[in-house]
C-alpha cells in the first residue's frame, strides 16, 4: 500500500499508513494463505488487480466522497465498491459474478456435509 500511496502522491494514505502497526492480518493474508480452490485465488488475484489499477482515482474520489474515507490504508470492501461503481463499473460486474460463483460452490459443499438444509427446488 506504501509503493502505490508513494507512486500516486497520495498523501492522505501515508499518513494514515504510518499511524497503524506495519503488519496486520489482512497485508499478511496472501503470504500465508493455506490451500485454496482455484476460483478463490481467481478472486483474490483479481481484486489485488482491480486495488492497484484504481488506486490513482483515490485522491479524486475523496474530494467528492470524502464520507467513504477511501484513502485509510485499509480500506475494506464497502469503501472499494464505492470507488468501483465509480471508476471501475465492468471490473466490480465481473468481481460479483466470480464471488457469486464462489459463494455458490461453498454452499453446496455445505449442503452436502449437513450444515445446510437443503434447498426447496
Amino acid at each position: 500500500m506504501e509503493e502505490l500511496a508513494v507512486k500516486h502522491n497520495n498523501e492522505k494514505t501515508l499518513r494514515s499508513l504510518y499511524r497503524v502497526p506495519r503488519e496486520r492480518f489482512v497485508a499478511t493474508w496472501k503470504l500465508r494463505l493455506a490451500p485454496a480452490s482455484p476460483v478463490a485465488l481467481n478472486i483474490r488475484d483479481f481484486v489485488t488487480g482491480l486495488v492497484i489499477d484504481t488506486f490513482q482515482h483515490r485522491t479524486e474520489f475523496n474530494k467528492e466522497r470524502p464520507e467513504v474515507q477511501i484513502c485509510n490504508w485499509d480500506a475494506g470492501w464497502w469503501q472499494l465498491k464505492e470507488l468501483w461503481k465509480v471508476v471501475a463499473k465492468e471490473k466490480l460486474k465481473e468481481l460479483v459474478l466470480m464471488r457469486n460463483e464462489l459463494s455458490a460452490s461453498i454452499r453446496s459443499r455445505m449442503r452436502i456435509l449437513g450444515w445446510l438444509r437443503p434447498r426447496n427446488e
